[in-house]
């Protein structure tokens, strides 16, 4: 967090939203009788949607904190395209504002 590039760009905003999604997620599965337990590929989904945007150096840093902290290899997720990610944003009704970033700061 204190050493990111630009000042405060993630924060708790972006953590509470992975957490709300991920939670989601799981309850949903739980209702249709599913395993309830956080996979590879979910969380994938999540780091990548709320900590995307910014050069892929940086989103690999968040990636990777996040599967190291949690004990998971990302190997085992496959990543989204940038389409794919937006495209899942666009037809999830209860999703985050969808935040296109510009080289110009507009």
């Amino acid at each position: 967090y204190r050493l990111q590039k630009r000042a405060d760009f993630w924060g708790m905003r972006e953590f509470y939203s992975t957490v709300r999604v991920i939670n989601a997620e799981l309850k949903e599965r739980a209702s249709r009788g599913l395993g309830a337990a956080l996979e590879p590929q979910l969380l994938m989904k999540t780091v990548q949607r709320n900590y995307g945007g910014q050069p892929e150096s940086e989103v690999d840093t968040v990636i990777e904190e996040f599967f190291d902290r949690i004990g998971m290899d990302q190997e085992q997720a496959q990543r989204y395209t940038i389409p794919e990610l937006i495209s899942q944003n666009l037809q999830e009704p209860a999703a985050r504002h969808l935040m296109l970033l510009t080289k110009n700061n507009a």
